[in-house]
């Protein structure tokens, strides 16, 4: 089957498609939209992937005007697979932007292409668009749909780019309420101690002999103290011994 023959039968069953969303009732629409979305989606994908690039040369405006459709098409479809209801306003939009797109591509690009190409050259993308359409079926409308929706997203110029929202700080941590000075002499002889055993030996030996060499002169102090409160005892005593002998004497 050449090229273009697949793709009128594939328009026929998208056109009837759509004729029976359109009157569907509440209960039937669900399965016809999903079957519409499906037929849709893996006809887009076949021509945007084979027919439109060997199109190209032979009438690049049109394959342009029809991608801008597809599109359009996309978008559509996606708002209808949306609607929880049978949505007639929805349903009727989607079918004017598809069937229009489906009468320009047949009375315009099939002939010019057609025109250009051999027939063997059409059988050979048609076997191919065959083949494209059914694995695409075969996977789901989802991925794809999703796909050419990102693709075809508007972008304004001059939007400003979207920023990463800002990260959340830390709050800062609780300050303990300050110790009282006793209390803080305590805290400070406690780090000492821990700062002591922490140490190395060389430093807690250096620790020890500076703590010696403060406590040396007050231990001096102390010894000389009671040696010389012995000396005065001493002197005292030689004194009262004098003076009884010389009392003794004049008596």
């Amino acid at each position: 089957m050449k090229a273009t023959e697949l793709l009128q039968k594939q328009h026929r069953d998208i056109e009837q498609l759509l004729e029976r969303l359109e009157t569907a009732a509440p209960e039937d629409a669900g399965a016809i939209r999903q079957a519409l979305a499906a037929n849709l989606v893996a006809h887009t994908v076949i021509e945007q992937e084979i027919f439109y690039p060997a199109a190209k040369a032979h009438a690049p405006d049109l394959v342009l005007e029809s991608l801008e459709e597809h599109a359009l098409a996309d978008y559509e479809l996606a708002r209808e697979l949306g609607a929880g209801d049978a949505s007639h306003a929805k349903a009727t939009v989607l079918a004017d932007v598809v069937v229009r797109h489906i009468r320009k591509e047949e009375s315009d690009l099939f002939r010019k292409v057609e025109a250009a190409l051999t027939n063997q050259e059409m059988a050979e993308l048609g076997e191919e668009m065959a083949a494209r359409f059914a694995e695409v079926h075969q996977k789901g409308f989802h991925r794809f749909l999703a796909a050419a929706l990102v693709e075809n997203a508007p972008r304004m110029a001059g939007r400003p780019a979207m920023r990463k929202p800002a990260t959340r700080r830390a709050a800062p941590a609780k300050q303990k309420p300050r110790a009282k000075s006793g209390a803080r002499a305590k805290v400070r002889a406690r780090a000492k101690v821990r700062a002591a055993a922490k140490a190395t030996p060389s430093k807690r030996i250096a620790a020890k002999r500076a703590t010696a060499k403060r406590a040396a002169p007050k231990a001096t102090a102390k010894r000389r103290a009671p040696t010389q409160r012995s000396a005065a005892g001493t002197r005292k005593a030689r004194k009262n011994t004098q003076g009884s002998v010389r009392r003794r004497a004049a008596g």
